[in-house]
């Protein structure tokens, strides 16, 4: 589903950029245990990759961003944008592709045996 939203709203193109941009903003969020973020949780989860920020910042400036529910914006005084994602399941997904290329990698801590859960 979440694919398919994020190939209808990039179709004239920049879908991997998109998908990388929303992955990393849901990865932060996961790891730090969050449902809402604003602006400045953006700004860290993306300030390792420039152009994801750009683009965030192009896009969040042109109206809204699926699958992320703009819960308030930012204000002239200073107050920062609030948001989340449209459901809690998308940005587990999100994550979960992270933490499955990771795993496949073997590079990342985010791997981690799963076997006793099983």
């Amino acid at each position: 589903a979440i694919n398919t939203m994020v190939a209808r709203w990039r179709a004239d193109g920049g879908r991997d950029a998109a998908m990388r941009m929303l992955r990393a903003v849901a990865t932060a969020n996961q790891l730090s245990e969050r449902r809402q973020f604003d602006s400045d949780d953006v700004d860290a989860a993306l300030a390792s990759h420039p152009r994801l920020l750009e683009l965030w910042r192009t896009v969040a400036s042109e109206g809204s961003i699926p699958p992320i529910k703009t819960l308030s914006a930012a204000s002239s005084e200073g107050g920062r944008a609030k948001f989340q994602f449209q459901h809690l399941s998308f940005q587990e997904a999100l994550f979960c592709q992270v933490r499955a290329a990771a795993c496949e990698s073997k590079r990342s801590k985010l791997c981690v045996s799963l076997t006793a859960f099983v």
